[in-house]
């Protein structure tokens, strides 16, 4: 566990000396904040129109570091002379894997703490309302709700981070940012190809069909907007399970391919 922080905290140090992480955060933010005060029309629904923007802001500026800062990280841990030194500590392979996903997610965590946050300091400032204060009718305030879908956002991530860690081994950095936003696209189409399979591929695709992940799942945006269906605790347990269980997949795959390849 030592040397698993100790690669984690070290991912999250150079992560953060990058000035990419910086402008990443400052660009987002500031997206966030134009959208708040150039919505003006909607059909009566800029206030929710507003809400989605923001929600759907955090998640986006969370693929976005995962895919630059999460990619670059990887790829220049496993595929440089680093490497050599890293192990020579010693630390066993496997310490490395968890070791950078920890730190990407660690990362991930902090600046989607930070855009929900920073949302939520421009809808305060926007409608004159603090946001954890429930409006006429509502049973639950909008804050908690968007708590909850940043929650969500992050478990979403944290899957991800997985699948950008395995993918990152068997790839170049540029290809694996490709093929994980890809990834990432499918997974919300997932009733598409999901559909397709079951509807086509007999028992087998039934099969296949079941392991296409279903990153819609984590997208509750349109439920914390307008406050139904309510956003129960359960349903953040199941993401919790969901993300952990997929994000063990990945990493054990990594594992597997890593043990096999030569360190240069």
């Amino acid at each position: 566990m030592g040397r698993i922080f100790s690669i984690a905290i070290t991912t999250v140090r150079d992560c953060t000396r990058d000035a990419a992480f910086f402008v990443t955060l400052v660009v987002f933010t500031a997206l966030m904040f134009l959208s708040g005060w150039t919505t003006f029309f909607g059909l009566g629904r800029e206030a929710a129109m507003v809400r989605e923007m923001g929600l759907s802001t955090v998640a986006m500026g969370a693929l976005f570091l995962l895919l630059v800062q999460g990619t670059g990280t990887v790829a220049s841990e496993f595929r440089s002379g680093a490497l050599q030194t890293v192990m020579s500590k010693p630390a066993r392979r496997k310490d490395l894997v968890l070791g950078k996903f920890s730190g990407i997610i660690g990362l991930l965590a902090f600046a989607i703490a930070l855009l929900t946050v920073m949302f939520l300091a421009m809808l305060w400032l926007r409608e004159g309302r603090f946001p954890f204060l429930p409006a006429e009718g509502e049973a639950e305030a909008f804050g908690f709700r968007a708590l909850k879908a940043a929650a969500l956002i992050f478990f979403e991530m944290a899957l991800v981070t997985g699948f950008v860690v395995f993918i990152t081994l068997l790839t170049s950095r540029p290809a694996a940012a490709v093929i994980a936003f890809a990834a990432f696209t499918l997974g919300h189409l997932s009733e598409g190809p999901a559909a397709w399979l079951r509807g086509r591929g007999g028992r087998a695709g039934a099969v296949l069909s079941s392991l296409v992940p279903r990153l819609e799942f984590f997208r509750v945006t349109q439920a914390a907007v307008d406050g139904r269906p309510p956003i129960e605790f359960s349903r953040l347990l199941l993401g919790l399970a969901y993300a952990a269980t997929g994000a063990a997949i990945f990493l054990l795959a990594a594992m597997i391919v890593f043990e096999k390849q030569e360190i240069r």
